[in-house]
């Protein structure tokens, strides 16, 4: 028993420090501080990036001013069970449900990658609406409880590489002229052997598709309403 206390206690410590970790990174991604624009499209759209203390890769983030409320565009960010409607520049990525509850929502997703000798990609994420501006979302461990089902995932999708370092956030500002200042940020590493320019290069695309489709969306539910 001595033995095994101070192993448990190293544990402990570890899975702390990779908590203030995260909590540190996720603290760095919202701040406005440090983010450099690289892009901006004639839809007025802008990509910007910033580095991550303690992490190898850059953050991503894409914002625009749009005519929307921000009601409406996070509840088609939160709406996970559709995502593969929604998110029709991403038709080959598969999400699953695992859970929800009032308090966040556990999904899968698979993620092809058209490369030769590049393996899939595949995660769990938790989703949050943390209040009426703002959700955020985080990777999971591989040992998250949903085990099993990766297991499961992994003999169907010939071993995808699991990716467990990410987070995100989406945020959604009213304006005073009906319009709304929405953003979204991420840091996610893509892992195995991927070099961190390519890796760069692979998450600016897929966040300005990803936010695009939002809007996409939000658009078409503003018209039904009307």
């Amino acid at each position: 028993m001595m033995k095994i206390f101070p192993l448990a206690v190293s544990l402990f410590l570890m899975l702390q420090a990779s908590d203030e970790l995260e909590k540190e990174a996720l603290r760095q991604l919202y701040s406005s501080d440090g983010w450099n624009l690289i892009d901006k499209h004639e839809n007025g759209r802008e990509i910007s990036v910033k580095s991550i203390e303690g992490k190898p890769l850059r953050a991503v983030m894409v914002s625009n001013r749009v005519n929307m409320d921000a009601k409406t565009l996070l509840s088609v960010v939160y709406d996970v069970a559709n995502y593969e409607k929604t998110f029709i520049n991403s038709s080959q990525v598969t999400t699953k449900v695992l859970q929800s509850k009032p308090q966040y929502i556990d999904a899968y997703q698979h993620l092809p990658v058209p490369i030769p000798f590049i393996s899939d990609r595949h995660y769990v994420f938790r989703m949050e609406s943390t209040n009426e501006n703002r959700v955020t979302w985080k990777l999971v461990s591989y040992d998250n409880g949903y085990k099993d089902f990766l297991k499961e995932r992994e003999r169907e999708f010939n071993k995808p590489v699991y990716l467990e370092s990410g987070i995100g956030i989406w945020d959604a500002i009213e304006n005073s002229n009906n319009s709304c200042s929405l953003s979204y940020r991420i840091y996610m590493d893509s892992g195995g052997n991927l070099p961190h320019f390519l890796i760069d290069w692979l998450n600016r695309k897929a966040l300005a598709s990803i936010f695009e489709d939002v809007l996409l969306t939000a658009s078409s539910l503003k018209t039904e309403v009307k």
